[in-house]
């Protein structure tokens, strides 16, 4: 379960980037071609379409990364394991051009990050990418049964030799305990250079068969 940022700064910060970046006009049904590749996608691997698949609508993520649509796609770890080559929980990623790729770390999520990402202008934006990365970093943790919520006030942003540097926390608030700290800097010109994640979760009690 991915946290909600504050509806009232996400506004904002969707408006201006998305007006910004030239966004504000994005193609209609986008959301339901990426779906259809993934589905595409799963139907080739054998049990692939058994699993769940939640669409990722976090604001940040959407204002973060307008061109690009993600998911996760979960799957039964008991009685029947998941699809060879799957997890329980998978995150999906579908580009602009309808490439489907699962992302197996969080090394791939930020390979994703550094080559789609908009420069960053101000710390509204610079707030709105870390709550991006944290909202899809917490699904490598995810089993899905835990919640988490990235604080407000766990995202801030420093100025230093020209660079803004930006932490955050994930926090786990509901079905386990932990949470993930990230960092990521931005030089000058408002380009992601640096990404640092730390921390960890642990699941609290049984879970449903």
């Amino acid at each position: 379960m991915i946290a909600k940022i504050g509806p009232g700064i996400m506004m904002v910060v969707v408006m201006l980037w998305m007006v910004g970046s030239g966004r504000a006009d994005e193609p209609a049904g986008r959301d339901q071609k990426a779906r259809a590749a993934l589905d595409q996608y799963l139907a080739k691997i054998p049990r692939g379409s058994t699993g769940t698949v939640i669409p990722v609508t976090e604001s940040s993520v959407v204002s973060a990364l307008p061109s690009y649509r993600f998911f996760t796609v979960r799957y039964r770890d008991y009685p029947i394991k998941p699809p060879e080559s799957m997890l329980a929980n998978n995150v999906f990623t579908v580009s602009p051009d309808g490439q489907v790729k699962r992302l197996e770390s969080p090394e791939a999520l930020e390979a994703v990050f550094r080559a789609a990402l908009g420069p960053v202008k101000d710390d509204l934006q610079a707030k709105a990418a870390v709550h991006a990365w944290l909202s899809l970093i917490s699904e490598f943790h995810q089993d899905g049964h835990m919640r988490f919520t990235i604080p407000e006030n766990s995202l801030k942003v420093a100025v230093k030799d020209g660079k803004r540097i930006v932490p955050g926390r994930a926090v786990v608030v509901e079905g386990g305990k932990g949470a993930i700290d990230a960092t990521l800097t931005f030089d000058a010109d408002g380009k992601l250079t640096g990404v640092r994640t730390t921390g960890g979760v642990q699941p609290d009690g049984a879970r449903p068969a």
